[in-house]
């Protein structure tokens, strides 16, 4: 039953990483996505599982299928689970993962600086985020 859970992991106190996960709520084509501060217990409990320190809150995490997902590959797995007109972000995978990975750090690395750190998401239903 754990294998079929999808789950992405985000920084609780971020206003880019709360950004994103109101635009995967809006845009997704079904419900089946949990999300998980990596603030939270549970996933410092389940990234462990891991190997994973969920500390590492400039990192974005998708669990899916067994599978751990992190940085540019956690968006591109995202991808399946939002609305068709999203596909052409699969253009992407031409580009080398360390070139996305180091365009993806250096975001994740001032992204509190753009960024208020108001991590708003109370306007959608809690049954999807897991504590």
């Amino acid at each position: 039953m754990e294998e079929k859970r999808f789950i992405l992991f985000y920084d609780g106190d971020c206003g880019l990483c709360s950004r994103s996960v109101r635009f995967i709520l809006k845009n997704e084509t079904d419900e089946r996505i949990n999300f998980a501060a990596l603030q939270s217990h549970f996933s410092s409990k389940f990234l462990s599982n891991f190997d994973i320190k969920s500390s590492n809150l400039t990192t974005l995490y998708f669990h899916s299928n067994g599978i751990i997902y992190s940085k540019s590959r956690a968006l591109f797995a995202l991808l399946p689970f939002l609305k068709w007109y999203y596909s052409f972000f699969y253009l992407g995978f031409i580009i080398p993962r360390f070139i996305l990975d180091f365009f993806y750090d250096r975001i994740a690395k001032n992204r509190k600086r753009f960024f208020s750190n108001i991590c708003d998401l109370n306007m959608f239903s809690k049954s999807r985020f897991i504590s």
